[in-house]
């Protein structure tokens, strides 16, 4: 069996893992294990309404075995519960609708609590994962490719349900602390619940909090072997992967033709699968394929990469955000209070340009300044910030 990641942080341990250089080798760029995890405790522990601090505490002092009787007091308690999850649906931007499984109160509280858990034992995504994972976003995802002049997007088809109990039980003994040899009855314990406690119907959920951390540690063995594949085949291709989404780029063409290209890469990611699993648990969305260039209209993961290989939102995206806030400020003006959602969008508009393009952000804030004669804080004017 190959063990996927390295540190046990509770017990304080080192863990002689198979393929260990290997994959400190296909870790990025700096090729060095850093985990920024555990520094984001705040977002973990709204609800559990406890100090973050003192919530370290509890975690790190408490023993698996109190974990394990506190996941298990619930499923007693709470798991036969017919309304643990209330079920909706959004319309995708390609058509249809996605179904979301919202988990009530109580057992969002304990999927916080078992996803807190789980970092605090340093369990780690690979490096190539840059979806739902701290100090990494859309912007770093693309970050990898700017350099770049061909690009490959390749989705898989119906991700979260595709990650079955039966998949994660198989996988997650592989993967660091979980593979420690110590504690190994309550560890293989303690993953059993963390199954049962994370997935609906056998499936990951759509819309619980601990699912892309589990879809990203089921997926470490895929994108391990998709580095080393490359590395050995196509050192010159480079590979991310945000959730769901697969990106490649290279300096040079994949091949001479676009349905090569795809063909290609539809073989590589099957073949890749069976290398990680010994079957291919996951399947690809085929007709989303895109291959394009940096001349064309291209994007990775929503972030436009121009021909001067900069990183940027798109000029619509910008005249959109302009757009929107001077209608928010001429409302101010005329002493009206302004739609909620549209503050929302606007605001979350006005961050990703802080992501993507800070200076392009303070031009536009400017901009608008001047023009309607604001002496105050732009953020204070509108928002009350």
């Amino acid at each position: 069996m190959n063990h996927y990641l390295t540190f046990y942080k509770e017990h304080k341990s080192k863990i002689l893992i198979t393929n260990k250089l290997k994959f400190l080798e296909t870790l990025g760029e700096s090729g060095v294990l850093n985990n920024t995890l555990t520094a984001f405790k705040d977002r973990h522990t709204v609800y559990a309404k406890l100090n973050p601090k003192l919530y370290d505490k509890i975690i790190e002092k408490r023993s698996l075995k109190w974990h394990i009787n506190y996941i298990k007091k619930f499923i007693t308690n709470e798991l036969n519960n017919e309304f643990l999850y209330h079920e909706f649906k959004i319309p995708k931007t390609s058509g249809g609708y996605r179904i979301i499984h919202s988990p009530n109160p109580k057992l969002k509280t304990l999927q916080y609590h078992i996803k807190y858990l789980i970092e605090n034992l340093n369990v780690l995504t690979h490096d190539a994962a840059h979806g739902c994972v701290p100090t990494r976003s859309s912007y770093t995802n693309a970050r990898y490719h700017q350099q770049s002049n061909h690009f490959a997007r390749v989705d898989f088809k119906d991700f979260f349900p595709s990650i079955t109990s039966e998949f994660l039980l198989e996988v997650l003994p592989q993967i660091g602390p979980f593979a420690t040899s110590n504690y190994n009855k309550e560890m293989k314990l303690l993953i059993e619940l963390i199954v049962q406690v994370a997935t609906y119907n056998g499936k990951l959920p759509q819309g619980s909090p601990i699912s892309p951390l589990l879809a990203n540690l089921a997926l470490i063995p895929f994108d391990f072997h998709m580095r080393e594949t490359l590395k050995e085949m196509k050192p010159t291709i480079i590979y991310t992967r945000y959730v769901d989404d697969m990106t490649f780029s290279s300096f040079y063409a994949f091949n001479d033709q676009k349905k090569e290209s795809k063909e290609t890469l539809h073989n590589l990611i099957e073949n890749v699968m069976i290398t990680a699993y010994q079957k291919k648990p996951l399947t690809i969305k085929t007709q989303k394929t895109m291959i394009t260039t940096k001349f064309g209209k291209n994007r990775v993961t929503g972030v436009k990469i121009n021909q001067e290989n900069k990183l940027s939102i798109g000029y619509k995206e910008k005249r959109e955000l302009k757009r929107e806030l001077a209608s928010l400020i001429i409302q101010r003006k005329k002493g009206l209070t302004p739609d909620k959602n549209q503050v929302q969008h606007t605001l979350g508009l006005l961050s990703y340009l802080n992501n993507i393009e800070p200076n392009y952000k303070y031009y536009i804030v400017n901009t608008l300044k001047r023009k309607f004669n604001i002496k105050i804080d732009l953020y204070q004017y509108l928002f009350n910030l």
